[in-house]
């Protein structure tokens, strides 16, 4: 058996800061990730060994030889907004686009948003001494997924030694949909945390839906 496995990864993100002034602060995130990845697979077996333990393919009455090659690439570019009013309000906003190998030209391009809010009320009002730092948040994303390689095509691939001079095919288990879509899940969450006693006791509550 032989196997070679070769992945290339590369990540660029650009950071903004700029304030307003002493209330309103922004930051600006831009990048993008690269997934580039290959692998081979080279199996020889044989069975039926002529003479003992001799453990050659040429010794072996059947011979068995596999290949499979995959390869695969995704390219993804993103965008984060944040901006926060008198540090106790904050706004995020999001968007990433993927381009992927893995479907078909006309599906290949998916884009998912997000958009979450966070306020923290312990800084905007004047709480009792006993409680601490707490805030309410809520939040609203997508998430996109692409799929496996040749997830597209229905794959014949050449198996077992050759009867007669003539080269097998088995077709693949995998039945493949060149309509296949992107994968996209939507969320939608709301929460808040609560501290009390110099953060000895808290309280964390979440609702969540996914779709």
């Amino acid at each position: 058996y032989r196997n070679s496995f070769r992945q290339i990864n590369s990540n660029l993100m650009i950071t903004l800061n700029h304030d307003w002034n002493n209330k309103i602060k922004t930051t600006l995130r831009v990048g993008h990730d690269l997934l580039d990845r290959s692998r081979t697979q080279i199996a020889a077996t044989g069975s039926e060994l002529v003479v003992y333990n001799l453990f050659t393919l040429g010794n072996a009455k059947v011979q068995n030889v596999g290949q499979y090659d995959e390869k695969y690439r995704i390219i993804g570019a993103y965008g984060e907004l944040t901006t926060s009013y008198n540090n106790y309000l904050f706004l995020t906003l999001t968007g990433r686009n993927d381009w992927t190998s893995s479907l078909e030209e006309q599906n290949r391009s998916f884009f998912y948003p997000s958009a979450s809010l966070s306020y923290i009320f312990s800084d905007m009002f004047k709480l009792p001494s006993w409680m601490n730092e707490s805030k309410f948040r809520v939040s609203l994303a997508q998430i996109g997924k692409d799929a496996n390689p040749y997830s597209t095509s229905i794959v014949y691939i050449p198996t077992g030694a050759p009867i007669n001079d003539v080269i097998r095919f088995t077709r693949n288990n995998a039945a493949g949909d060149p309509s296949l879509k992107p994968e996209l899940t939507t969320a939608f969450e709301v929460g808040t945390d609560l501290n009390f006693l110099n953060n000895r006791l808290g309280l964390n509550f979440t609702w969540y839906r996914s779709i």
